[in-house]
């Protein structure tokens, strides 16, 4: 058996271990912190958007004024077509359970989800659209074959990273 003495040094030590082993994590945790702190967030589709119209199709002051407006349009009437879909998951849940999740009540909440994702695809695809009308022939020609391309990228580019674990 251990003695007093060398049973207090024994729980020192054990102690002290544990205490660098917890500033080491803490050390660890907040300089990982700091360094994804640093990274930009990723720019939003209509920053990419309109960088690729400025830059690759050679947009003018008064072609970049026009996306602006039908920006701030699109965003109007997508706003609460993307809340509906958030309070339509809840919803959908509610249903489900409320029907014991029967196979008539699932394909009426794929039915109802559905339809409000074709509104939302409805929306998205006239503004692309839209924003095509503002080009000229030759940007039309250049957006049609570099417009998908662009948001391709841009999608790659707003990936998360990867935790360290």
């Amino acid at each position: 058996m251990i003695t007093r003495p060398q049973r207090s040094k024994f729980l020192l030590l054990i102690i002290a271990v544990l205490l660098l082993a917890n500033i080491g994590g803490l050390y660890f945790f907040f300089k990982n912190k700091a360094y994804n702190n640093n990274v930009k967030p990723p720019a939003d589709r209509k920053e990419i958007m309109a960088k690729y119209l400025k830059e690759e199709l050679k947009f003018n002051d008064a072609q970049m004024k026009s996306f602006d407006s039908l920006s701030e349009k699109h965003k109007q009437l997508t706003e609460p077509l993307f809340e509906g879909l958030r309070q339509e998951k809840e919803k959908r849940l509610r249903f489900l359970t409320d029907n014991n999740y029967s196979d008539s009540a699932l394909l009426q909440a794929v039915n109802r989800s559905a339809e409000r994702q074709k509104q939302l695809d409805l929306t998205m695809l006239e503004h692309i659209r839209n924003v095509r009308a503002l080009c000229t022939a030759t940007q039309q020609q250049s957006f049609d074959t570099g417009f998908y391309k662009m948001m391709k990228r841009s999608r790659s580019d707003k990936k998360p990273a990867k935790p360290n674990n």
